[in-house]
């Protein structure tokens, strides 16, 4: 392994530190200063190789820290200073952004150039523009100038243990607020037309021969795979992809640049082309292809490790290729410091570092018992795979068991569909019929692509679940590979002195998970952020999960599977214990039937109305094992030391009202702790509960906050030290109301917010309890 991939990782760690540590440039400027004389003075000094080596390390780690630092100071007149205030403003539509959701908005990026309308000032950034009450069948222009006014929202996502980080991922991506507007509020100028916008008529023209020519299902997969994205992919079908290991595959990828390549070099080799004719060409096919894709971050990061591989292939088999990626990362480092935080740049370097170090060591293992042909592909998968597992599980919360099976199975065949849909897309602007017959049999033979991958996700062992592991965990891990694969500097180490790290490493490792099982449980309560809706999950002493209410929300993001079901792995809870919902409005009950598609769920108490659409689903897909049924007030249920009191849950008489009269108040108590849920129980029903036992040190307030609930003499009689308000940042209803803030400031009680804090963490110990913020401290989840 070679001084200069090294270099790359010390780089990043420089990098990484800048952008996740608030350390001043002066720090790193003083850092670069000392290690640039220390590299120039261990060269002209001739010192220790030892020596030099260190300076030159501490080198390139203050010069990443450096590129990183600079990076991560966003400039003063970017748009996200803008945000929650009302804006005038002038920006070019970025080519290729501009899609019709299935809600009939348009949806499209916008690159800023200037706010106001007289006193213009220049601005920069992206916004991310919704546009409602566009005209039907009237498509949106790919390009131009668009003027925007109204109210910049900043990126808020969902800040809850176990999810990616939206609001980070936006600002790799320089996207600095979001806005909502009418079609009739805008302003439109036409421009030049310009390049990226020729691509992205090639793409759309691309799009449409796929639809053409096949179903929706097919051509949305193929669409992905082949020109990037997931727009319009089944759920079902990501997931499967998902637990299988294989979901890189649905969109362009290294994976994808490294097989243009080999197809390029095997025609080439066919036609008898020399080896220095072939590599420029397959420089230009994979650069062009770049072009179709809109050379966007991913595939441009794509393209240059591609790049990085011909460069290694042109100068022969004395290359060392580790050193030609590690310069690519580093230059690409120096181009795009925050792209080291993008969970597709780390993913692709360590795999691409896997097959360059790991192959060479396992192949001659198993070419030994196997075909050649096997040994090959079984090699680069695990050398991928070793690479990239403290990663995934870091990111995932989950280990994919049959990740190999569905590489060696499903992914041959993919790259097959893979250049037939190549083919098939450029002979449809030369030989439209042509074109259409290979489309079609790339379909063909995408089906059993998909039913192979489908029925191995649906295999009980096929992923494991890995919950929260602390980051010494990766370097054990990475320890343990250098020690057997005898990287440097271990390469010298004794047989007796390998075994014995290796083994220490593996106690480590399991050490780490007997600590998780055993260590001590305290009563614990996560009210998740899922927006303007309410969900809270309970974790016992005795480890047993209850989840009141599941969000929800309209369209495709289902709370269920997008939030509850990452948290749930991030905690390592494998089923829940009980599920109680308390009415079935959707932002209560919208993820419900998806969660119980995915997980085991031994009870459910639902309330007592008329199911909703929501409910209904929720019981179609609950198996047969589930206990089902209705809350009764007065009504006590055990799960182990704690107690399920249904303080109340009205029943549904008449088809009347909005539903919030339905609503069941639930007190969950452990010894001496306790918190009330009251769902969207109303005013009324808040009185009616007051006589009886709902003294609780944390209460969720009513309706997230609403001034119909939160009556002042239920708030005393529950008396709580802590109230959660489970809201949705900016939302419409004006929730909460400025009344129930009053309230509760009146009456010192400690006011937790989802909206500002993200999700809220309250751990009971003994009568105490204390209260987090997932977005403010996080290490405390």
């Amino acid at each position: 392994m070679s001084f200069i991939f090294g270099g790359a990782i010390v780089f990043s760690l420089g990098d990484y530190l800048a952008l996740t540590i608030n350390l001043s440039l002066l720090f790193w400027q003083i850092l670069f200063g000392v290690a640039l004389v220390s590299s120039i003075a261990a060269f002209f000094l001739q010192l220790s190789k030892k020596v030099y080596l260190g300076a030159a390390a501490l080198f390139l780690f203050a010069a990443g820290g450096l590129v990183g630092t600079v990076a991560n100071k966003t400039p003063a007149n970017h748009v996200s200073f803008l945000a929650n205030t009302d804006v005038y403003l002038q920006g070019e539509i970025v080519p290729g952004t501009s899609k019709e959701l299935e809600d009939g908005k348009i949806s499209l990026q916008l690159e800023a150039k200037s706010v106001g309308k007289k006193d213009k000032k220049k601005v920069q950034g992206i916004i991310r523009v919704s546009v409602s009450k566009y005209p039907k069948n009237k498509p949106f222009p790919q390009y131009g100038i668009l003027i925007v006014k109204g109210k910049l929202l900043p990126i808020t996502g969902f800040a809850n243990p176990g999810m990616f980080n939206s609001e980070r991922m936006a600002k790799i991506q320089n996207i600095g607020g979001r806005m909502s507007v009418k079609a009739s509020e805008l302003q439109y100028k036409l421009t030049a037309k310009p390049w990226l916008a020729y691509v992205a008529e090639v793409s759309a023209a691309m799009k449409r021969s796929l639809a053409k020519t096949m179903d929706r299902r097919d051509s949305a997969v193929l669409a992905g795979m082949v020109l990037g994205g997931y727009d319009g992919i089944d759920a079902d079908i990501v997931r499967s992809f998902s637990t299988t290991g294989i979901v890189h595959i649905l969109s362009v990828s290294g994976s994808h640049i490294a097989l243009l390549i080999g197809a390029v070099l095997a025609i080439m080799n066919y036609c008898k082309i020399r080896h220095k004719i072939a590599i420029p060409v397959a420089a230009l096919v994979i650069i062009g292809y770049a072009f179709l894709c809109g050379f966007s971050p991913p595939v441009l990061r794509s393209v240059l490790m591609g790049l990085a591989m011909l460069l290694g292939l042109s100068l022969g088999k004395d290359a060392d290729r580790g050193a030609i990626l590690a310069g690519v990362v580093i230059l690409m480092l120096c181009y795009r410091p925050l792209w080291l935080l993008d969970i597709g740049f780390q993913l692709s370097f360590l795999s691409t570092a896997g097959l360059i170090y790991v192959t060479p060591k396992i192949r001659p293992l198993l070419v030994e018992k196997l075909p050649v042909f096997v040994a090959d592909s079984l090699a680069v998968c695990l050398a991928a795979q070793i690479a990239v597992i403290p990663f995934l599980v870091y990111y995932f919360h989950q280990l994919s068991l049959c990740s190999l099976l569905a590489n060696l199975v499903v992914v041959p065949i993919i790259e097959i569909v893979l250049i037939i849909t190549l083919g098939g897309l450029v002979l449809s602007f030369i030989v439209p019929p042509l074109g259409s017959i290979f489309l079609i049999a790339a379909s063909i033979v995408l089906w059993p692509c998909l039913v192979i991958t489908d029925w191995i996700a649906g295999w009980g062992w096929a992923a494991i679940a890995v919950p929260k592991t602390p980051v010494y965990m990766a370097i054990v891990y990475y320890l343990a590979v250098w020690t057997i694969f005898k990287f440097y500097p271990l390469q010298d180490l004794s047989v007796e002195n390998r075994k014995l790290c290796g083994i220490l490493c593996l106690l480590v490792l399991l050490g780490q998970q007997a600590f998780y099982v055993f260590m001590p449980q305290p009563f614990t309560v996560y009210f998740l952020d899922v927006g303007q809706g309410d969900s809270a999950l309970v974790i016992t002493p005795e480890r047993k999960s209850i989840l009141v209410d599941t969000g929800g929300f309209k369209g495709n993001f289902d709370t269920g599977e997008r939030i509850i079901l990452p948290v749930m792995r991030y905690l390592g809870i494998k089923k829940l214990d009980v599920l109680i919902l308390s009415h079935g409005h959707l932002d209560h009950a919208g993820g419900a039937a998806r969660l119980a598609q995915l997980v085991p769920i031994d009870n459910v108490l639902l309330p007592r109305e008329k199911p909703c659409k929501e409910v209904e689903a929720l019981l179609h897909n609950l198996g047969s094992k589930t206990n089902k049924e209705n809350m009764f007030p007065g009504e006590k249920i055990s799960l182990g030391n704690c107690i399920i009191d249904v303080v109340d849950a009205p029943q549904q008489i008449e088809e009347t009202g909005n539903g919030n009269e339905n609503s069941a108040i639930i007190k969950i108590s452990c010894g001496k702790n306790s918190v009330l849920f009251t769902g969207d129980a109303t005013g009324e029903a808040e009185l009616r509960a007051v006589n009886s036992n709902i003294k609780a040190q944390v209460l969720k307030i009513s309706h997230h906050g609403s001034p119909s609930s939160s009556e002042l003499e239920f708030l005393q009689a529950v008396s709580p030290s802590t109230a959660v308000i489970s809201v949705g940042s900016n939302n419409t209803f004006g929730h909460p109301s400025g009344e129930v803030l009053g309230k509760l400031s009146r009456l010192n009680i400690s006011t937790y917010r989802t909206d500002k804090l993200g999700a809220v963490k309250v751990v009971f110990d003994g009568s105490q309890h204390e209260c987090y913020s997932y977005r403010y401290q996080r290490k405390y989840f």
